[in-house]
This record gives C-alpha cells, sequence and structure tokens, in this order.
C-alpha cells in the first residue's frame, strides 16, 4: 500500500527510531499511537535534530563530468534519488547502443518503511559520512568522472554531499594512500548496497522537461523532424550560460517527452528552422535553467 505525503510525514519519526539512529525522534510520534507519548529517557538537551522532509531528497548517487560531448553531460541524470517519502526514482537501463537526442528514461517505485529504515542507518554509520570532508585523494587518471552522493542526514537535517573522482578506476600510479583506498571502496560498497536495496519498475512520466539549446557550429542540410513541443523562440530563454533554456510543464511536458524519447534526435524544425535541443526530466526538487 501506498502511503499519502501526510501519513509518510507523520511516520518517519517512527523510521529514525527503527534505524536507532535519533532516539529523540521517538519523542515526536504522539499522533501515532497512544502509547508513544514520550519520555525523559527519550529526549535530548537540545529538543531532538532536525529530521528530513518528505518533499526532500534523502540519498541520491551521481556520476558526471569526465570528457563527454554537451548533449550527453547536459542530459545525464542521477542514477538514483530516494526521497523522504520512500519514493525512488532511477535511471532505467540503456541500450546497448545509445541513441544521441533521447532523454535518458527513468523508472519509479516506493521504498517501504523497513528499507527505507536501512538505508538510513547504513548511510549514516558507514565511514563515508563518519566525519566532515573526508579525504579520497585523486588518482592520477585524466579525463574521468565524479561521484557524487547526497546523504541527508536525521541528525542534523542537512543534505551532506560526498564527491569521489574517478571511483573504480585502478590507482595505477599508486598515489593513494590506505585510508583513502579504503574509503573508495566503502563508497563503492555503499552504492552497491543501495542499488540492491531499492526496486524501482513502473515509468517515471515527468511533469517538467527541460529544453536546453546547443549552439550550433553547423547546420544539417536535412531538416530535423517537427518539434513537437510549444514555440521555441517563446520557450526559450537566456540562462547565464552559453546556451538558451526552458522548461516546459504538466501536461504538454509528459507529452513532449513521450514524442522525443518515442522518436528521438537533437535536430529539431521549428517555424522553418533548425534547432538543436537537448530534453531531459526534471526530478521532484529540480529548478531546472534558473539554476544554472
Amino acid at each position: 500500500m501506498t502511503l499519502s505525503a501526510a501519513a509518510s510525514r507523520s511516520l518517519l519519526p517512527v523510521l529514525l527510531c527503527v534505524a536507532g539512529l535519533v532516539p529523540a525522534g521517538c519523542a515526536s510520534t504522539r499522533d501515532v499511537g497512544p502509547q508513544s507519548r514520550p519520555s525523559a529517557s527519550n529526549t535530548t538537551p537540545h529538543g531532538g535534530p532536525a529530521r528530513a522532509s518528505t518533499d526532500e531528497v534523502l540519498w541520491r548517487v551521481d556520476t558526471g563530468g569526465g570528457f563527454l560531448p554537451p548533449e550527453y553531460s547536459l542530459a545525464s541524470q542521477p542514477s538514483m534519488t530516494v526521497y523522504g517519502d520512500g519514493t525512488v526514482i532511477v535511471t532505467a537501463p540503456e541500450p546497448r547502443r545509445l541513441v544521441r537526442g533521447r532523454p535518458i528514461q527513468l523508472l519509479t517505485g516506493q521504498l517501504q518503511d523497513r528499507r527505507l529504515a536501512q538505508l538510513i542507518a547504513e548511510a549514516a554509520t558507514s565511514a563515508v559520512f563518519a566525519r566532515a570532508n573526508p579525504d579520497f585523494g585523486q588518482p592520477a587518471v585524466m579525463d574521468a568522472g565524479t561521484t557524487t552522493i547526497d546523504f541527508r542526514d536525521p541528525r542534523t537535517g542537512r543534505l551532506e554531499q560526498r564527491s569521489v573522482y574517478a571511483l573504480g578506476l585502478d590507482d595505477a600510479a599508486g598515489v593513494l594512500t590506505s585510508q583513502q583506498q579504503h574509503l573508495r571502496d566503502e563508497v563503492d560498497r555503499l552504492i552497491s548496497w543501495s542499488r540492491a536495496l531499492v526496486k524501482a519498475s513502473g515509468s517515471y512520466l515527468p511533469s517538467r522537461v527541460e529544453v536546453i539549446e546547443l549552439p550550433t557550429f553547423e547546420r544539417s542540410p536535412v531538416l530535423g523532424r517537427a518539434w513537437p513541443g510549444p514555440p521555441l523562440d517563446e520557450l526559450l530563454r537566456a540562462s547565464g550560460r552559453e546556451w538558451t533554456c526552458g522548461v516546459v510543464t504538466g501536461s504538454q511536458a509528459r507529452r513532449l517527452f513521450t514524442a522525443v524519447s518515442t522518436h528521438p534526435g537533437l535536430d529539431w524544425t521549428d517555424h522553418g528552422k533548425t534547432r538543436r535541443l537537448v530534453t531531459k526530466a526534471l526530478l521532484p526538487g529540480e529548478g531546472g535553467c534558473e539554476q544554472g
């Protein structure tokens, strides 16, 4: 059974208690049942730490950077996002041959309360988040990607971030210390563990889609397909970067995402002009172009 947002919000303190991380969270569950009244033994002098909101990111894994064409780097998505209410969004398995211009497909699911508590406990007690600013080192590797983990620590309410360059690549030059390698192995283990925990099988159809126009240095002699979205001259605005950008919302966004996924491409024709465009789903909490 899928819980409503309100019900999930009231259960989150219980999950923190189950995880054994936030004893003070037990003092905030008086609405759940008559036996949940707090006692002096399960409160803190500070009144209890902040808790993750159900509409905020609780756990996210993303890999970006490296030497990639802009149409791929701009279209990238976090491989896994878990929200405070247990909603899960992950990237779908990609075909063996990537199709240029096809937005990354996403799957969604719901993490059960017990598994959500397991995820919170595993991340909060791992060496990766045991201290601020851990040193992961940097192997002597060029043009590799950077793996970033975001975790909202229930003890503070803050979204903690850890970034590791060239994760999983061999340290052929031997520049990493044993402690740095241990931390990298722990990041790898934590990501693999969370992927095994999280299950998602339903297609995710976004309610907001970002459209980015790439600068073109050469024009295709063949016009692209007819653009299935709103008029580009009305949609796209300067974004403070080297490209223009716009966000399509609601049912129009869902139709656009479906159309571009079914008939992918970078070159599209709008009002007689060929435009080179990247489209991507915006996840809950992502602002889109205004964050650029």
